[in-house]
């Protein structure tokens, strides 16, 4: 497969090979509601939707294996 301009988030794709759910980030689940002016609220809970958020403390071990994974030094 080839991408000519490829433009993806680093962090959205680690997520999707890896599977790093558990591990480095927590999903917050819930889903948006859109008011009549186009406005957005995120409604926490139940839903069909969510968000990842990085476990605290994560950070500094994970950016190592983002850069490790982009620059094929694992």
């Amino acid at each position: 497969m080839r991408f000519d301009n490829p433009a993806f988030d680093e962090i959205a794709l680690f997520y999707a090979v890896e599977g790093g759910v558990g591990e480095y980030f927590d999903r917050v689940r819930g889903r948006v509601h859109i008011n009549e002016s186009g406005a957005n609220t995120w409604l926490p809970g139940d839903g069909n939707e969510s968000y990842l958020t990085i476990k605290i403390g994560f950070e500094p071990q994970l950016r190592e294996v983002i850069t490790d994974r982009i620059t094929g030094t694992f």
